[in-house]
C-alpha cells in the first residue's frame, strides 16, 4: 500500500494507519450488485473550515485510498478512542504528518503512559525514548541526554540551550510509539 495521501476528499490528513484488514464495507451499485470493499487503512482528517469547531473526521479507505466511510467527532482524543474501540488501532499505531496538531501537554500525557516521540526542530530529527537505565533525549547519531524519569527530562531537557516546553510550538512531530 503507497504512503497516504495529504489530502483525502479536499481534507488534510493529520495521521493514517493501515494494516492487513480493518473491516469490511458493503455496498449496492445502481444496478442492485452488491460489494464488498476492504477497509485496509484509516485517517483522521480536517477540512480546512472545520480547524476552527475542532471537529475531524475518521476516514476508513480501500487499499488505494478511496474514502469508503467517515465518522464525525469533536476532538482529537474522541477520534482516538473510536479507532480503537472500532478497529483496535491503538494509538502508538498512527503515523502522524506534519499538520497533526500535538500540544506540550499531549507530550506529557503521552510520556506518563510510556510513549516514545520521534520529532524534529528546526530541520534536525531528535527523539525521547527510555529504558530500564532512564529517560533519552537525543539527536540520532550523535550526543544524547540522559534522566532519571520523564519529569526529570521535561524540566532539564534542552535543545540548543532551550527548553522543551519554550520550543515545542516549533516542533514536527513525526513519530510516536
Amino acid at each position: 500500500m503507497s504512503s497516504a495521501p495529504s489530502k483525502l476528499d479536499g481534507a488534510r490528513v493529520l495521521a493514517h494507519t493501515f494494516t492487513k484488514g480493518l473491516g469490511c464495507v458493503c455496498f449496492q451499485d445502481e444496478n442492485g450488485v452488491k460489494h464488498d470493499v476492504l477497509i485496509k487503512a484509516l485517517s483522521i482528517a480536517q477540512y480546512d473550515n472545520d480547524r476552527s469547531n475542532n471537529s475531524y473526521y475518521l476516514f476508513s479507505c480501500d487499499e488505494n485510498w478511496n474514502v469508503i466511510g467517515d465518522s464525525l467527532h469533536y476532538s482529537l482524543d474522541e477520534v482516538f478512542k473510536c479507532a480503537e474501540n472500532s478497529y483496535g488501532i491503538s494509538s502508538n499505531q498512527w503515523i502522524h504528518t506534519k499538520y497533526m496538531p500535538y500540544s506540550y501537554e499531549d507530550l506529557e500525557r503521552d510520556l506518563a503512559i510510556g510513549h516514545e516521540v520521534e520529532f524534529k526542530y528546526i530541520g534536525r530529527e531528535y527523539s525521547i525514548t527510555n529504558n530500564i537505565a532512564g529517560w533519552y533525549l537525543s539527536e540520532p547519531d550523535s550526543k544524547y541526554q540522559m534522566f532519571a524519569d520523564k519529569i526529570d527530562l521535561l524540566e532539564k531537557g534542552t535543545i540548543d540551550g532551550k527548553h522543551l516546553k519554550d520550543i515545542w510550538n516549533d516542533v514536527e512531530v513525526t513519530t510516536i510509539f
